[in-house]
This record gives structure tokens, sequence and C-alpha cells, in this order.
């Protein structure tokens, strides 16, 4: 019964993502558990299906102070659920594992430092590729202008 599902989910996916349209710009959020404790801030961009709007990519940068992290932040990468997860998830020329899946998405994360600040930081567009079964490709461009002034606001409210 299990197989069945899964199925399911890799079949009722693939329409989605064959009609994303162009991710939202970068939204800010910065939540606390308790008042006057530490902030949670995120960066996030989510590509989105063009006729239901329901998410395909999100990508989100997360800040705390508690991130035991080369500038306390990471970089996370929601993708659909029924994605090829030995082939991880490439962003520009970097390419991510994937980490870990649940029934709304799998996901891959890494240190916000170095090449991957570096290219978020610049601008522009970057490719993001991840693959459905070994030999399906699905590609998005990530747009990355905008992210600067986000990032800087959320760093800002730390």
């Amino acid at each position: 019964m299990k197989r069945i599902v899964a199925t399911c989910l890799f079949v009722t996916t693939l329409p989605m993502i064959a009609q994303a349209q162009e991710a939202r710009n970068w939204q800010e959020q910065c939540i606390s558990a308790v008042r006057g404790g530490t902030l949670v801030c995120r960066a996030t961009q989510t590509v989105v299906d063009a006729q239901s709007g329901a998410p395909i990519v999100r990508s989100t940068v997360v800040t705390s102070e508690e991130l035991d992290l080369p500038g306390h932040a990471l970089l996370s990468v929601e993708l659909p659920v029924g994605v090829h997860i030995p082939s991880g998830v490439t962003l520009g020329n970097i390419t991510l594992a994937l980490e870990t899946c649940d029934t709304a998405a799998c996901y891959a994360r890494t240190p916000f430092s170095g090449e991957v600040s570096d290219m978020f930081l610049s601008g522009g567009t970057q490719p993001l590729t991840f693959r459905m079964s070994p030999d399906q490709d699905v590609s998005f461009t990530l747009q990355l202008d905008g992210f600067a002034q986000s990032f800087d606001a959320i760093k800002l409210a730390e």
C-alpha cells in the first residue's frame, strides 16, 4: 500500500512542475519562542505552480544567534516529495545532498557561508536543478536580486 501512495504523490507532483512560474520576491520574517527570547529570522523565496499557486521549490536562509554555524546562518532548499534523493539538488555549481523527506517536502541544508553566501549576496539569477527520476531533470531559475536587502533586514532584526 505504501508503494501505491508514493507513486500517486510522484504522479500528482509532475504536472505542477511542468507549469511552474517565476519565483516570488524574497519575504522576511522574524519570530521568537518567548518574549525577549532569541529571534529566528528567515528570508524565503518560493517557486509556485502557475495554475494552483501551490509551492514547488522553496529556498530559505535562516539566521539565529543560536545556530552554531559560520555567520549563524543556514540555507534550506525544499523540493517536492518524489524527488530522486541520490541526485540531490544543484544550485549554480554547488550540489547539496538531500538530508530528509517528510509528507510535505524533501530538504537540503548547508551553512550559509563562503561560496553559497557569495552567490546569494551577489544577486542575479542561478539555475536550480533536481531530478524526479534518474533521467528526468527539472530546472528553475532562482532569482537572487533583492536577496541582499532581505538578508540585511533579517540580520539587523537580530
